[in-house]
């Protein structure tokens, strides 16, 4: 058994769950991830997250 198998299986009973159940609970952890990620980059002072990208000129 595999490190993933047996961590879903144990910590959360994901295997149990109906395959839409599954899709979501994947994707809001992706989501979860990615939403982190923005968080760390925007906060990050050698990251530009937020360009302007409009001319300062006028």
């Amino acid at each position: 058994m595999d490190f993933i198998s047996l961590f879903f299986s144990s910590f959360f009973n994901f295997y149990s769950l109906s395959p839409i159940n599954q899709v979501l609970a994947s994707v809001a952890l992706i989501a979860i991830l990615f939403l982190l990620i923005v968080i760390y980059l925007d906060n990050n002072e050698n990251f530009a997250l937020k360009r302007d990208w409009r001319d300062k000129k006028k």
